[in-house]
C-alpha cells in the first residue's frame, strides 16, 4: 500500500470536514426549530378544532430572566474592549503588527457601544417623568 498519497488526501478532507462540520450544524438547528414550530402548530389546531382559546403563553411563551451582569450592555462593551487590547498586544508581541488594527477595530466598537449605553442612560435621567393622571411632573 502506497502510503504517499495519504497527505494529499487529508489535505483534501480536512478542508472539507471543516466547511462540512458547520453547515452540518447549522441543518440540524433548523430542522429541530422547524419540528418544535410543527408542534406549535398541530397544538393551536387542536384547541382550534375544539373549540378551545388559545392560551397566550403558547403563541408568546414567557421568557426566563438572564443574568443582569453577563447580559447587559456596558458587560458587553467591556468585554469588546478587553478582547481588542488583548488582540493588538497579541499581534504587537509576535511581531504582527500590521494585524494590531483587528484589535483596534474592536476597541472601537465596545467604546462606541459603552458610549451609547452612557448616552442612553443619561437621557433616562433627564427625561420627565409622568404621574398618575399622564402628565408630565
Amino acid at each position: 500500500m502506497d502510503l504517499s498519497i495519504l497527505p494529499k488526501l487529508a489535505g483534501l478532507l480536512i478542508p472539507l470536514a471543516g466547511i462540512a462540520v458547520p453547515v452540518i450544524i447549522v441543518i440540524a438547528v433548523l430542522h429541530f426549530r422547524q419540528r418544535q414550530r410543527d408542534k406549535l402548530y398541530e397544538t393551536v389546531k387542536h384547541f382550534a378544532d375544539r373549540g378551545m382559546p388559545v392560551p397566550r403563553e403558547l403563541l408568546d411563551p414567557p421568557r426566563p430572566p438572564q443574568a443582569e451582569a453577563f447580559g447587559s450592555p456596558r458587560f458587553r462593551a467591556i468585554t469588546l474592549i478587553g478582547a481588542g487590547v488583548g488582540l493588538a498586544l497579541m499581534f504587537w508581541s509576535l511581531d504582527l503588527a500590521y494585524l494590531m488594527g483587528i484589535g483596534g477595530l474592536l476597541v472601537c466598537i465596545g467604546a462606541a457601544q459603552w458610549i451609547a449605553v452612557r448616552m442612553d442612560r443619561s437621557d433616562r435621567l433627564a427625561a420627565p417623568t409622568a404621574g398618575h393622571d399622564g402628565q408630565p411632573r
